[in-house]
């Protein structure tokens, strides 16, 4: 019960304004194991490309860089317009700004 509650804060702050700037307090998360289940929190990043960060900031070490199209899990909601993902390519998890990534 508590996963669809995560994920369902997840999904109203997606579909709120881009960057996420409605969505107050810590950040939201489902849990390891809950990444993939489903497919209901997978995203494709939809920028030519965008760099997965080691922490939720801009001047954070890059990760790895993610291409148009590449798909990522949501694992949280982190407040400022950032989530915590983790790549489905390489399996690295990372941070990105939210208004980089779309529903496929």
């Amino acid at each position: 019960m508590k996963r669809k509650l995560a994920w369902g804060v997840i999904a109203v702050c997606l579909a709120g304004q881009a960057g996420l700037a409605g969505c107050a307090g810590r950040g939201q998360t489902a849990g390891p194991g809950a990444a993939v289940a489903g497919g209901a929190n997978v995203y494709r990043v939809s920028a030519p490309l965008v760099n997965l960060l080691a922490c939720p900031s801009q001047t954070c070490e890059v990760l790895e860089d993610l291409g148009d199209g590449a798909q990522v899990a949501v694992t949280a909601v982190i407040p400022g317009g950032w989530l915590e993902v983790h790549s489905l390519a390489s399996g690295r998890d990372g941070y990105l700004l939210a208004r980089f990534v779309s529903k496929p």
